[in-house]
């Protein structure tokens, strides 16, 4: 049930990284206190965007920053540029060596806590997850006060199953819209 009229479809071969939402909360125990914002994004919206289009660059899968369902999600305008964010994070963090390896930092995290979701999956590296669960494509579809985003099937698609991370509806402060459906493709 698509819960109404259906206002734009759009596909994303990033789609997998819809899965990540729940687990990107943590981005803010990063931050520097009284850390500033980038461009109109606040500190923790920034290093989000950071993060998904870092983990984009893990799978190989596209260029986050291209792809227009994911800069409307994140609320990032059409100016704000990958460069942008990077020499923020330098300017947060410090030198661009020790900024990369923050964001590297960060990614891990978020992609530990994702593993644990997974039964018998917690130790798992984030490359063998990207691969096997979050490189796959989806549709995504706003329809009244939500995105409803349908996924591809992973190789590793009866452990969502199983743990219940295919498959989710949550609403989020800092997405647009705030909220959210995930599901398997049938």
């Amino acid at each position: 049930d698509s819960g109404g009229v259906a206002r734009w479809r759009e596909g994303t071969r990033l789609g997998g990284l819809f899965l990540l939402l729940r687990d990107l909360d943590c981005v803010a125990e990063f931050l520097p206190a009284a850390c500033p914002g980038c461009g109109g994004l606040d500190a923790a919206q920034a290093l989000r965007v950071l993060v998904l289009a870092g983990l984009a660059d893990d799978c190989q899968a596209a260029d986050w920053f291209a792809d227009g369902v994911w800069r409307g999600v994140m609320g990032l305008g059409r100016e704000m540029s990958r460069a942008e964010l990077l020499a923020w994070a330098a300017a947060v963090i410090g030198p661009r060596r020790t900024a990369e390896r923050w964001l590297r930092d960060v990614r891990e995290t978020v992609m530990r806590k994702f593993a644990r979701r997974l039964p018998g999956f917690s130790e798992s590296s984030p490359d063998y997850l990207l691969r096997n669960v979050l490189d796959v494509a989806a549709s995504v579809m706003l329809s009244n006060d939500r995105l409803l985003v349908e996924f591809d099937r992973p190789p590793l698609d009866p452990v969502l199953a199983l743990s219940g991370a295919g498959g989710w509806e949550e609403s989020f402060g800092w997405t647009v819209p705030e909220r959210i459906a995930v599901m398997r493709r049938r």
